[in-house]
């Protein structure tokens, strides 16, 4: 009941504020609670303007100030919206239901758990609401998906390894997902979620919608015919392995409004050769260029006070050079630990590489100190460091050979 509602969400009632004493007794007495419910019941297509005019009606019809009905709306939004939100977890306790075609289900047939093995295309059944995190892993042959009106959540990784999925479909009359241009939208345009595998020879160029403030985790993953993505102004977070292998990826502006990379964001990159963090982000994950093997800089900003794992490996890169500001101390012992060596300084910058061992400079280049990553050749004497391995070595009861043994 809304009593019951009440008391549980606001627990210090007994406080003896009037005002919110005052704005308690208003919600019930206009049946906010009921009347958010049945907005976020619907779906969030039009939340936003029936919320606005839920407000204007109020203060037309009971002459209540709109910051007065603002702040009951904000009481009860958040409780009102959890009673609406499903889990996207794969969970034991759900229990099960397979359909003909092997596509496992929840039970009640409200969750779909596990895709593996489908081939070419797929409707799922209508009903469900829920596409639980990881459900299409691994379905390499799905090319085509059906999506059907009663769906409001797509869980994380949904569509993880779906390499020849091209088409995505949504039912018109679904009010929590969009199509637009063959791309996978949420209703309210804010966020991104997956664009098909676009091959090599078709689409090179796509830009995200101007609405769009999330782009998710595999937004783009195995996009490998797009050159060129136009990220606008109004994203503020990219997820984890959003351009995951993004082979012919050759342009990427992001722009300053980021305040978020995710883990292993541009991974497989390995026509990316350069790229600029913007001034927002404070940290770098783990393996966000990793295998960018075409990637010769990073620029960061010195917002960035901590970096994961950032060099562009396991790939075949000889020289990755990142440029940081000359007063990030913090940077530079990091980059240090990395193998990264400090190469050139000048004004306000510094240039960190890494190379590999006896990495040779074009002729046209000769522009930075590269002697940090030479080995030692046979007639070259042996520096402290090669001898401290060396006694390291030596001195291993498990080790039968000496050094220099084959």
């Amino acid at each position: 009941s809304d009593q019951e509602q009440l008391s549980l969400i606001i627990g210090d009632v007994f406080s003896k504020d009037q005002r919110l004493v005052k704005l308690l007794r208003l919600s019930v007495q206009f049946e906010i609670p009921k009347r958010l419910s049945m907005i976020y019941s619907l779906g969030s297509l039009d939340s936003a303007k029936r919320l606005s005019d839920l407000s204007t009606q109020i203060q037309e019809t009971e002459f209540l100030k709109e910051e007065v009905i603002h702040e009951m709306f904000r009481y009860w939004e958040l409780t009102i919206k959890a009673l609406y939100t499903v889990s996207t977890k794969n969970e034991h306790d759900d229990g099960e239901w397979l359909d003909e075609f092997g596509v496992t289900y929840s039970a009640n047939k409200k969750k779909l758990k596990k895709c593996t093995s489908i081939k070419y295309s797929y409707n799922i059944i209508p009903g469900t609401k829920v596409i639980c995190d990881f459900a299409f892993d691994g379905c390499y042959d799905l090319e085509h998906l059906n999506i059907p009106s009663s769906v409001a959540a797509i869980g994380e990784f949904a569509f993880q390894k779906c390499s020849r999925l091209v088409g995505i479909f949504v039912h018109e009359s679904n009010r929590n997902f969009r199509i637009i241009d063959g791309v996978l939208y949420d209703a309210s345009l804010k966020t991104i979620i997956c664009h098909p595998r676009i091959k090599f020879g078709l689409k090179k160029t796509y830009a995200i919608l101007e609405t769009t403030t999330i782009i998710r985790e595999l937004a783009f993953d195995w996009c490998q015919g797009l050159e060129n993505i136009i990220i606008p102004d109004s994203v503020t977070s990219i997820g984890e392995f959003a351009f995951n292998f993004c082979y012919g990826l050759k342009s990427l502006i992001i722009p300053e409004s980021v305040t978020k990379i995710g883990v292993g964001a541009f991974q497989s990159c390995t026509k990316l050769k350069s790229i600029t963090i913007p001034n927002l982000i404070t940290s770098i994950e783990d393996f966000v260029f990793n295998c960018c093997s075409g990637l010769e800089s990073i620029v960061l900003p010195d917002s960035v006070k901590s970096i994961g794992n950032i060099a562009p490996f396991p790939c075949d890169n000889d020289f990755f050079q990142i440029v940081i500001g000359k007063d990030n101390e913090v940077l530079k012992i990091r980059l240090f630990e990395l193998g990264f060596r400090l190469a050139k300084s000048e004004a306000d910058i510094e240039y960190w590489l890494h190379a590999k061992p006896n990495y040779q400079q074009p002729k046209s280049n000769k522009s930075y100190n590269l002697e940090m990553f030479y080995e030692p050749q046979e007639d070259e004497e042996e520096t402290w460091w090669d001898e401290e391995i060396r006694r390291e070595w030596e001195n291993d009861p498990e080790n039968p050979k000496t050094w220099g043994d084959e």
